[in-house]
């Protein structure tokens, strides 16, 4: 009776009626083409509620004369499209090229770093091998004929991907205005190639990979409004003169960014040396401060220099100097334990790590938000 039992039910989801759908695309402007059907099927279920499996595919390959492009649907409509791509594209093909990670990490000046890290798990070498970016509030749209083309932002992997290799893409993009920093989004991330080169068919053919995540939007961190609300409280407890921006003094800053990752446990790394390259044999006063402000209100900042890092706050107030250049960006740095003595390191050319140790604390290496600040006369 069991068996009886679970063929009648096979028999019963098999008579389900399936209901059609079509939906019109076209890549081209109204007079340029004829447009192409889309026909799919729904279950009854979607079909009175809309509830249950869409009669579309989220993503689906679309062929348009001697163009194809790539359709995202949401249930039975036509979310935006992509393309066009070559006619004879393959989407999502097996075999051929693995999305092995992705991240969005802050960077420098208010921008932030998308990366994409792919492997060739195939036998033919991947040309022009292209990551694509899809992340809420990034890119642009175009509308053709009532639809809409994506245009997302993107970057070359590798122009030449042998099998078993790795290629990693980076596009730097501005903080969106929209996202809430810490919260989650879906990504999406596109892995293309056009095919090998005219006249060689040696190399994997046209493909478009796709692979939907969700990653944490970290915010920008630092911003130039930051600055300025920080200066405009520093300069409201200066003793006499303002501190003014220099724009040569911001571009030293960011010379010294590439020193000061390479050796980030000796405090100011370089700092002759890239004062020399920078300016020559002569040059102006300088008064250098690596400063980790993540999470710091910029108006409150100061005060917290005042007590935790007086040789920073002397620098800060000192008359002499009258005008400042920055630089942020994350790198890696010495972070104390609680309760530490250590809360600044008193001069340059330190060993961070040993200056801690003597002090009996603990530390970690991890990342941070670097706020590189010269003073200048």
């Amino acid at each position: 009776m069991a068996v009886a039992g679970v063929v009648i039910a096979v028999l019963l989801v098999a008579a389900v009626p399936l209901y059609p759908y079509s939906s019109s695309f076209s890549m081209f402007r109204s007079s340029e083409a004829t447009p192409v059907d889309v026909p799919a099927y729904s279950t009854l279920l979607y079909r009175l509620t809309g509830f249950g499996a869409g009669p579309y595919p989220q993503v689906m390959l679309v062929k348009q004369g001697n163009a194809s492009a790539v359709v995202h649907f949401q249930g039975a409509t036509i979310s935006y499209w992509e393309g066009p791509f070559p006619p004879d594209l393959s989407l999502n093909p097996s075999g051929v090229v693995r999305i092995a990670n992705a991240s969005i990490s802050q960077w420098a000046f208010g921008l932030l770093n998308f990366t994409a890290t792919l492997d060739n798990v195939g036998s033919r070498t991947i040309s022009n091998l292209t990551v694509i970016f899809h992340y809420p509030s990034y890119g642009k749209n175009e509308s053709f004929g009532g639809l809409v083309r994506s245009v997302a932002p993107s970057a070359t992997c590798s122009s030449s991907l042998a099998p078993s290799e790795s290629c990693t893409a980076t596009v730097t993009l501005p903080q969106s205005a929209s996202l809430l920093t810490d919260e989650e989004y879906p990504m999406m991330v596109e892995a293309w190639s056009p095919g090998p080169p005219a006249g060689s068919s040696n190399g994997a053919s046209p493909f478009l990979s796709v692979d939907n995540l969700r990653l944490r939007y970290p915010g920008a961190g630092l911003s130039p409004q930051w600055v300025q609300t920080f200066i405009q409280s520093v300069n409201k407890v200066r003793n006499s003169t303002s501190l003014i921006e220099n724009k040569t003094l911001d571009e030293f800053a960011a010379f010294r960014y590439d020193s000061i990752r390479s050796e980030f446990q000796i405090s100011d790394f370089n700092f002759t040396g890239d004062f020399q390259r920078f300016f020559g044999t002569s040059g102006p006063t300088l008064f250098e401060e690596i400063l980790y402000p993540a999470g710091q209100d910029p108006a409150s900042y100061p005060s917290f220099l005042h007590k935790y890092a007086p040789g920073h706050w002397a620098g800060l107030m000192n008359s002499v100097f009258k005008e400042y250049g920055y630089f942020f960006g994350t790198g890696p740095a010495v972070e104390v334990g609680p309760g530490c003595s250590a809360t600044e390191v008193p001069g340059p050319n330190m060993n961070i790590t040993q200056y801690v140790i003597s002090h009996g604390c603990s530390y970690v290496i991890a990342d941070e938000i670097w706020f590189i600040l010269i003073l200048g006369v």
